[in-house]
């Protein structure tokens, strides 16, 4: 937050207000804080709330029990609950909004193909692959057991060593690093190893993925409803309608492939 969180508005103009030294500088204009404060006395509209204070200027004109919004708003809002302790003005109670996300009849098909669930689908991109790899080639590609295997035996050096010059310590676990830092290596290898023998399946995820979180944000915020809307026509919203309910807080996903189609 500035250290004022307020506009200046004049003649359709926003103008930040800055305080310099004892005066208040807008657009130029120096004012002193008591002729600033004869303007907002007459006429109070001049001043426009910034994003921090908009919740509270929201809350104090047109008094709300509840805010239903995106993930991000929610937590936006949060983010200024101090604000409304400070002025003593009643918070509302925070609804997420329904979120969802529409699978076409490919990416429907892509899915069927990697044999994932749609609770498969609430990850990274990079876990979905791992998830993939350790169902279809189990987990002996991981270098785990080496390791644990390797660090018992320096746990055995280390105490040998304890016994005859404890200074020898950190020279050993410099070694025990260096082996660590050789099977993080080989294991990275092994993945990509491995990841090239279910090339398909990786570039099948990879599409699902970017149908699914378009360049890492959900789909709602980035795709228009319009392509889906010239497929199926008003149904897109009956479904929707039929679906959502405002307090069942979770992701719906819809697959279009799936639905029952009405005349």
């Amino acid at each position: 937050p500035r250290d004022i969180n307020l506009f200046y508005l004049n003649d359709g103009i926003r103008t930040r207000i800055q305080h310099v030294s004892n005066d208040y500088i807008i657009d130029g204009e120096n004012h002193t804080e008591q002729e600033l404060f004869n303007k907002l006395d007459t006429d109070p509209s001049l001043l426009s709330p910034n994003v921090v204070l908009r919740p509270l200027y929201q809350q104090l004109i047109l008094p709300g029990i509840a805010y239903v919004g995106g993930g991000a708003e929610v937590s936006y809002w949060m983010e200024v609950y101090g604000v409304f302790e400070r002025f003593n003005i009643p918070f509302p109670i925070l609804i997420r909004r329904d979120s969802a996300a529409w699978i076409s009849p490919h990416i429907d098909k892509l899915i069927s193909k990697i044999n994932f669930e749609a609770e498969d689908l609430f990850t990274s991109e990079k876990e979905a692959q791992e998830h993939y790899l350790q169902t279809h080639q189990g987990e002996d590609w991981t270098l785990d057991k080496a390791r644990n295997h390797f660090d018992a035996v320096y746990e055995e050096l280390f105490k040998e060593i304890e016994g005859i010059d404890h200074g020898l310590i950190k020279s050993a676990r410099g070694f025990q690093n260096q082996q660590h830092n050789f099977l993080d290596k080989m294991e990275s290898k092994l993945r990509k190893s491995i990841k090239g023998q279910h090339e398909v399946a990786m570039k099948r995820i990879e599409k699902i993925w970017s149908h699914l979180y378009p360049t890492g944000k959900l789909q709602e915020r980035y795709h228009n409803f319009l392509p889906i809307y010239s497929r199926v026509g008003p149904r897109f919203i009956d479904e929707l309608v039929a679906n959502f309910n405002p307090m069942e807080f979770g992701m719906h996903l819809f697959f279009e492939s799936r639905l029952e189609s009405k005349n």
